[in-house]
């Protein structure tokens, strides 16, 4: 499969840097899709588009971190000739590490920089078995941890459609076993809510293990979905870390 089938838009030839944003369980590429506007035009927003949603509906979802990876490894290698990033909210923080990881080749461009929010430390197993509850139960989920509009919820015919994919996601995460390994040599920035219920502020904290390279922890009030409200936060942050020049430290922990 090609590149362009995992891109919502093809990228930018000319930014200095590639954004590629990863999304959280159930969501897709066009929760991204804004953040173009509000970056320099040097950092180009990349949203990945996976299987099971949107414009790719029809494509069963993917239900193992390791066969996802594979996946994303083999069809973007074309678009990571340039300096690149890699962002991921909750589900995506664990895809974008696992393919930074797998990226740890002499035939492969390591990203430049990891950027990863609303995940415990990969270290820390899944302390929940979301898909496993029926259509109700895992409904009700979505509705505390926020992400998904009230309507959308209690669109019947809708859910139908998007809960094998909400589902396939939830199995993912929740199956994902860590296997140890070198650091990266790549910098990791870290975001967590300060009331996130899915993952605790003191989940963070492990990352630190995951780099031999600078690892900054940067707590942001609000829950599980905190880039709902603080997105302009998130990316004033990330734009002074992939404008800043190499070797540039930011505050180690940002309460």
């Amino acid at each position: 499969m090609a590149a362009h089938s995992w891109l919502a838009r093809p990228p930018s030839a000319t930014a200095r840097v590639r954004l590629f944003c990863f999304p959280f369980a159930g969501g897709g590429a066009s929760f991204y899709r804004p953040w173009k506007q509000h970056l320099p035009a040097a950092i180009d927003a990349c949203p990945v588009q996976l299987p099971g949603r949107e414009e790719r509906i029809a494509e069963p979802a993917y239900r193992r971190v390791s066969n996802l990876v594979q996946a994303l490894r083999s069809d973007l290698t074309a678009v990571f000739d340039r300096p690149y990033a890699f962002f991921g909210h909750s589900m995506g923080a664990l895809i974008a590490f696992e393919l930074a990881r797998a990226l740890r080749a002499p035939s492969f461009r390591e990203p430049q920089h990891i950027f990863v929010s609303a995940h415990r430390a990969p270290t820390i197993p899944a302390r929940r078995r979301y898909h496993e509850l029926d259509d109700t139960a895992l409904v009700a989920v979505l509705r505390r941890i926020g992400g998904s509009a009230d309507a959308a919820l209690d669109h019947d015919e809708l859910m139908a459609l998007l809960l094998p994919t909400v589902r396939a996601d939830f199995e993912l995460c929740e199956t994902y076993r860590y296997v140890a390994g070198a650091p990266l040599d790549v910098p990791i920035t870290v975001f967590g809510g300060r009331e996130d219920s899915e993952v605790a502020v003191d989940d963070l904290h492990g990352w630190r293990s995951e780099s031999s390279a600078h690892v900054s922890i940067r707590v942001i009030e609000g829950s599980h979905f905190f880039l709902n409200e603080a997105q302009a936060q998130v990316l004033s942050s990330i734009t002074a870390v992939l404008a800043a020049p190499p070797g540039a430290r930011a505050s180690d922990v940002s309460a």
